[in-house]
């Protein structure tokens, strides 16, 4: 992934705008709303959240679980993980590799019963480790550094 494809400008903020927002966040259906969003977020990541970025943590069983109450946040946040995610693409393919593996050995001739089988949980989406050292080397931009 480029440098030039990372940018917190409005065509890169732009991007990260969901199908699925429509529905959850109504005003983003009006352009002139969804633009100011943009630019307000464009804003918040240039001012490096101005000190916060209003993240509020909820502790559900034994995982601790994040969210943001501001769409133009959501909208930053979402673009450091997709520039932190070109780094981390081929784990996915290892998880998919995996699950394979898993259902072959569970249709062999012994009977299993899968009361719930979920993969995901026994695997960090993104390794803290590797996502230091990317930022280390200076593969993502300045402004995605700063920003975390």
């Amino acid at each position: 992934m480029t440098l030039q494809l990372q940018a917190f400008d409005r065509v890169g903020i732009g991007s990260q705008v969901r199908q699925s927002d429509f529905r959850k966040y109504r005003q983003v259906l009006s352009q002139s709303t969804k633009d100011t969003l943009v630019n307000d977020a464009v804003s918040c990541a240039t001012s490096n959240f101005n000190g916060a970025c209003g993240l509020r943590y909820i502790q559900k069983g034994s995982r601790s679980i994040c969210s943001v109450d501001s769409y133009p946040t959501i909208l930053v946040l979402r673009k450091i993980a997709s520039n932190l995610s070109c780094f981390t693409r081929t784990k996915t393919g290892e998880r998919n590799n995996l699950i394979k593996v898993l259902l072959a050995f569970l249709r062999e001739e012994v009977g299993f019963r899968i009361y719930r089988l979920d993969v995901s949980r026994f695997f960090d989406s993104l390794s803290i480790d590797e996502a230091t050292a990317h930022v280390k080397t200076g593969a993502v931009t300045q402004k995605t550094s700063e920003l975390l």
